[in-house]
């Protein structure tokens, strides 16, 4: 993990409602504006410790990060 949080791969993300729904959307930890996940975005891209610090600046709900090449993620979810 600490190889990660080195790495300009993090972004902000807050709850948008959208059709009576909360959506998870991605924000810049730079400037706190609405971006997308493509490489497209990645000038927003930062590190885990500016992106943390940035959190209540821009009033985020939390802190996450684009996947780098050579990595992958995996996500369980069990319905309870």
């Amino acid at each position: 993990m600490e190889e990660l949080k080195q790495k300009q791969i993090w972004i902000l993300w807050k709850f948008v409602l959208k059709d009576g729904k909360e959506n998870k959307v991605p924000m810049s930890a730079i400037s706190g504006k609405f971006i997308g996940t493509t490489s497209k975005y990645a000038s927003h891209w930062t590190t885990y410790e500016m992106a943390v610090s940035n959190k209540d600046k821009f009033n985020a709900k939390g802190v996450g990060f684009i996947v780098p090449k050579g990595y992958f993620s995996l996500i369980s979810m069990t319905k309870i």
